[in-house]
């Protein structure tokens, strides 16, 4: 019962893991490139950095209002309802 539900949240986090993994080797392959050859000047590439990071950011978070894994936890474990205090004083 519980395992079921740790294991889909585990592929939930492997994937956001992956994805803004994905985003910061995207960043490097192209930013490392431009940096090399002179063409990025140091404002520029603060600004692809600060871009970047929000974009790690801005994935984490959207996927983190995905309701999915999150509810079938809250289904599966007493431990991480709401209520959960409020469930043991009876």
């Amino acid at each position: 019962m519980y395992s079921a539900a740790l294991v889909e949240v585990h592929f939930w986090l492997s994937t956001l893991i992956r994805q803004n993994f994905g985003i910061a080797v995207a960043y490097n392959a192209i930013a490392i490139p431009i940096a090399i050859g002179g063409y990025a000047t140091p404002l520029l590439a603060a600004l692809a950095m600060s871009l970047s990071s929000v974009l790690v950011v801005a994935n984490a978070l959207l996927r983190l209002r995905n309701p999915d894994p999150s509810a079938s936890l809250e289904r599966s474990l007493p431990l991480f309802s709401p209520n959960a205090v409020a469930d043991t004083d009876r």
